[in-house]
């Protein structure tokens, strides 16, 4: 015995098929028509338009060149500016990026401080000084 479906359940099953198909090929047929006029505006779109040109006589003539940029400058030429001693810069005789030449004074130091110690070394030559005396005197009593 073969078993056979009723006929009301075999186009109960083809409905999904024939509406997948059906789905489908609207699909397709939207992509063609929509992409087949998006050409034809893009075809539309690339040709060139007429365009009113002006020409004139080149001439010869200076142009003036102004560059405004940001950036660092440097010295060709550059000295650094150490002291042989230390203590406090009393007053500045230059402008910074002024031109100097060899011996010339740039800076006044507070020589207090060096003052005072020549001082204390002078008293001290002053207390050898008699150190020597009496040791001189010392000597000659032996």
């Amino acid at each position: 015995m073969t078993d056979m479906a009723p006929p009301a359940a075999h186009s109960r099953r083809r409905w999904p098929w024939i509406a997948g198909v059906a789905i489908i090929g609207a699909a397709l047929a939207a992509w063609w028509y929509f992409g087949t006029s998006r050409n034809q505006e893009a075809k539309g779109a690339s040709r060139p338009s007429s365009t009113l040109v002006v020409t004139t006589r080149a001439e010869s003539r200076d142009v003036p060149v102004k560059i405004r940029a940001n950036g660092t400058v440097t010295a060709l030429q550059s000295v650094e500016f150490r002291p042989q001693i230390t203590s406090t810069v009393a007053q500045v005789h230059i402008r910074e990026g002024q031109n100097v030449r060899a011996g010339e004074l740039l800076v006044s130091l507070d020589a207090r401080a060096e003052e005072a110690n020549v001082r204390k070394a002078a008293a001290q030559i002053e207390k050898d000084r008699a150190d020597l005396a009496t040791a001189k005197r010392n000597l000659d009593r032996q």
